[in-house]
């Protein structure tokens, strides 16, 4: 055994020599700062213990790298914002090198025209004033300016230069060569970097996509350097930073957005929502304004209009309103306010204030009893103030009343109901929240930007959609009255109308009110049906309304129908019905209208639709109009259901009672309620063939008689000289002739219009016709000028196959011929000039002297056009083509 080996401790141990000390070191430190603990002289700061640190020493070193992370990030930021600056000094200096020629030519040709306006106004005045203005020597010195010598230089000037650059180009081809090689090298470099360009925009747009707004702007930042002026991607930066918040990088963006391409709408709407963050309601007005001008169809900018415009002219009317009410000279802005307010206004606006003002300063504190009380008598005695004056109105909204009051009735909405809290205190909530809903229609009443900041606050919104599409027998009839009659405040706003439309169980309560049982409270029955009725007609006044209605199809029928029969006052009776003649116009309700599931509706539907019909009152035929409307719109097909109900339900007895009924007092009035009825009558034309008692009563002299009467009366207003004939009126004899004409093959019939001297007659209407340049289609269909005389000439045409000589006398006549030509000459190609033509042809054969008439006045020519024209036409017009 090695003894020096044994007393080395590495060797022995694995333990080198260092390590022992090391420890040793360390223990006779630590040694020597217990003996320190103990005689109380021990500092923490101080402790030099190898491996161990106090936590003094560690607060010490952790504050050391915040204030060294600190200095870093600031040294960062200092740097980021170096780069910044740069970036944007340097494209603005690229930008204004860009395009400071284009603003220069844009400000020397707006000089050069107002110049030029002036030289043009004194050139004469200066000719005169010239000393040598008669010295004719001078004459060979003056320069023509006038536009066309102008014009004449300019193409002489660049054939000069086209010829000069040929030359030149011939002396120098090694220059112009490399010239061309180098603009062709450019606009490659150019098309590469688009292209790069365009792959970061890309690679942007997903990462913005992702939401990753940072990484998106960096791809953004990459792609202008390739692309410096690309407005899409200057405009996408903008909105990251807009999704940021950092809205001053939003502004500078959009700013250069637009510097670039002024007309640039998204950015600025960007700016617009920006400018409105930032409160400087001015300058992002003025952008929205703007913006709709340039994009009036966008729904987002027309929304944003909306809202952004709306609070900058909110603070004005706030600001001018407060001028009033401190009855001060100026606003703010130093100009002079432009409310008027009288002195009950002003003390209405006063009182109404004083009312926010204590509601506000009030606790809602634990005893709810004295809460639901105050707020009772606060909002009861504001409420004639807010229905009456707009002012208050105004000033409640952008005092925060308005959202307060929503606030409140948000939290009156979710207080505890049932066994929970006791009955009378229930009543007493539930009256309050009926007053304060009450409020809140009477605020949005006729004001539409107090519609659209209601509409705004979302949870509210959410709120009485949700309420009113829960519509509950146990739920409060108060509320759910004032419910209703919020919504029929608000229903005319496009906002509010599509939030009621997307929600299918508003849609459906609201079929569910329109028929509530008698068991309610009248007044609250009245009120809800009423409102009710009204939202409906509203919404069904567009193309989704109506989708959304068509929709419940049996449903909805059947909760009209019962509304119908219910009726319990004219109004309400002319909402509903207004409301099913714009639903009658959709061909999914007729197709559901005539299905099997609905015929027990359909049949109680057309029974009490005929009833409304014959019932109405001189001085007021809308609901008539109404009804029979609807009728011809569920009747439209020829193989129609309801035209057979029709039938069984005595619409031939209806529409003999209302033609008895016509008279010169009230024709003006009645002349929609004629038209229809005898629209009605063609509507069953195609019913009545197999059953003989109802022919015998369509074509009865009876009927005839009243017909005959409606038109004597129509001819009486057109006996008045009037400069344009109306439509109405067109459409009435149309229709009245087109059921004579479906029935004129009759010898009964065409006796009976012979009595009536009617060829003679019919003769007159036409030349009518062609003097009032009925025949134009605006909307390529046929008018119903076109009509009545198309209906006209197929009587005519039966009347004249009898060959009766006193009709053949009045045909002869060449002032007769020359109207019907003219008509050939002025009607479109359709059924009525066909009709025309066929007369003409059938009195040609029969007389000689008609033809030789109607030669002279080159009718055979337009009669051989005519059949040319429809040898070429791909179908042919049906009968009931002249029938509305």
């Amino acid at each position: 055994m090695d003894p020096i080996k044994a007393l080395d401790m590495e060797h022995r141990s694995g333990i080198s020599q260092q390590e022992v000390e090391d420890f040793a070191n360390r223990m006779d430190l630590i040694s020597k700062a217990m003996k320190d603990i103990k005689e109380g002289t021990f500092d923490p700061l101080k402790c030099n213990i190898p491996g161990y640190k106090t936590p003094e020493q560690e607060e010490l070193e952790r504050k050391e790298r915040v204030k060294r992370e600190e200095e870093r990030r600031k040294r960062e930021e200092e740097r980021k914002q170096k780069e910044k600056q740069e970036e944007h000094d340097n494209w603005w200096h690229k930008a204004e090198l860009c395009y400071s020629m284009r603003d220069a030519d844009k400000d020397e040709e707006k000089e050069n025209k107002i110049n030029k306006s002036e030289q043009w106004a004194n050139r004469i005045v200066a000719a005169y004033k010239t000393r040598d203005a008669n010295d004719y020597s001078l004459w060979n010195q003056w320069v023509p300016e006038d536009p066309v010598s102008l014009q004449e230089k300019a193409e002489r000037e660049a054939e000069l230069e086209k010829l000069r650059n040929r030359e030149f180009e011939n002396n120098n081809p090694e220059f112009c060569n490399q010239f061309k090689k180098d603009m062709e090298e450019r606009q490659r470099s150019q098309e590469e970097k688009a292209r790069t360009a365009d792959r970061l925009k890309q690679k942007g747009n997903r990462l913005y996509k992702k939401k990753q707004y940072q990484d998106a702007i960096r791809s953004y930042m990459e792609a202008l350097t390739a692309a410096p002026f690309n407005v899409a991607v200057l405009a996408n930066i903008a909105q990251c930073y807009l999704r940021l918040d950092q809205l001053d990088d939003c502004i500078e963006f959009c700013t250069r957005t637009l510097y670039v391409d002024e007309n640039y709408v998204k950015a600025l709407s960007r700016r617009a929502t920006a400018w409105h963050r930032q409160k400087k309601l001015k300058e992002a007005a003025d952008d929205m304004r703007k913006a709709l001008a340039l994009d009036t169809e966008n729904v987002d900018i027309v929304e944003q209009h909306s809202i952004i415009v709306g609070d900058f002219e909110d603070s004005i009317t706030n600001n001018e309103l407060e001028a009033a009410l401190n009855k001060r000279g100026k606003m703010k802005n130093g100009s002079l306010p432009s409310v008027s307010l009288g002195p009950s206004s002003i003390d209405e606006l006063r009182f109404s204030l004083e009312i926010f003002k204590k509601m506000d300063e009030q606790t809602t504190a634990d005893n709810s009893s004295t809460r639901v009380q105050d707020a009772w008598v606060a909002y009861d005695l504001v409420l004639p103030f807010m229905e009456r004056n707009e002012h208050v109105r105004a000033k409640f909204r952008t005092s925060g009343a308005m959202d307060k009051l929503c606030g409140r009735i948000l939290s009156a909405f979710n207080l505890p109901e049932g066994d929970e809290v006791d009955k009378s205190r229930q009543q007493a909530e539930n009256l309050i929240l009926s007053g304060m809903i009450n409020c809140a229609a009477a605020a949005v009443a006729d004001t539409p930007r107090n519609q659209v900041v209601m509409f705004r606050n979302v949870e509210f919104r959410k709120q009485i959609l949700t309420f009113f599409g829960d519509l509950k027998p146990s739920s409060s009839w108060t509320i759910q009255s004032s419910v209703t009659r919020f919504l029929e405040q608000v229903v005319d706003s496009k906002s509010w109308r599509n939030a009621i439309i997307a929600a299918d169980e508003v849609i459906s309560s609201l079929l569910a009110a329109l028929c509530f049982s008698n068991n309610l409270p009248s007044d609250e029955r009245k009120s809800m049906k009423m409102a009710t009725s009204s939202i409906c007609f509203t919404l069904s006044s567009d193309t989704s309304g109506i989708q959304a209605f068509s929709s419940h199809g049996v449903e909805c029928l059947a909760a009209i129908t019962k509304a119908l029969e219910m009726n319990s006052s004219t109004d309400l009776l002319r909402n509903v019905l207004g409301f099913l003649t714009n639903l009658s116009t959709d061909k999914i309700l007729r197709k559901t209208f005539e299905s099997d599931n609905c015929k027990d509706t359909r049949r109680n539907l057309v029974r009490v639709l005929l009833q409304i019909a014959q019932n109405g009152e001189p001085k007021d035929f809308t609901c008539s109009e109404r009804a029979l409307g609807t009728l011809l719109n569920l009747s439209f097909t020829e193989n129609s259901q309801a035209r057979h109900d029709l039938l069984d339900f005595g619409a031939v007895e209806t529409v003999e009672r209302i033609l008895s009924q016509a008279n010169p007092s009230s024709f003006n009035d009645s002349i929609l309620v004629l038209s229809r009825t005898a629209s009605l009558l063609c509507r069953l034309h195609s019913v009545c063939r197999t059953q003989d008692e109802v022919f015998d009563r369509l074509t009865s002299p009876g009927l005839l008689s009243e017909l005959c009467t409606a038109c004597e009366l129509a001819s009486s207003s057109f006996g008045k000289k009037m400069a344009t004939i109306p439509t109405e009126l067109w459409q009435l004899c149309s229709q009245i002739w087109c059921h004579l004409g479906w029935c004129a093959h009759l010898p009964s019939v065409r006796a009976f219009l012979r009595e009536k001297n009617a060829v003679s007659l019919l003769i007159q209407v036409i030349k009518l016709a062609n003097s009032q340049n009925g025949y134009i289609r605006p909307s390529g269909e046929t008018t119903a000028c076109e009509r009545l005389v198309g209906n006209i000439v197929k009587v005519l045409i039966a009347m004249q196959s009898d060959n009766d000589s006193g009709d053949s006398q009045v045909f002869r006549k060449k002032e007769s011929l020359v109207v019907v030509v003219k008509a050939l000459e002025e009607l479109s190609d359709g059924l009525a000039r066909k009709n025309v033509a066929i007369l003409l042809a059938k009195l040609c054969q029969s007389d000689s002297h008609v033809k030789d008439t109607v030669r002279d006045l080159r009718g055979i020519e337009m009669m051989l056009s005519v059949s040319q024209s429809l040898k070429h036409r791909p179908t042919v017009l049906s009968r009931s083509a002249l029938k509305s």
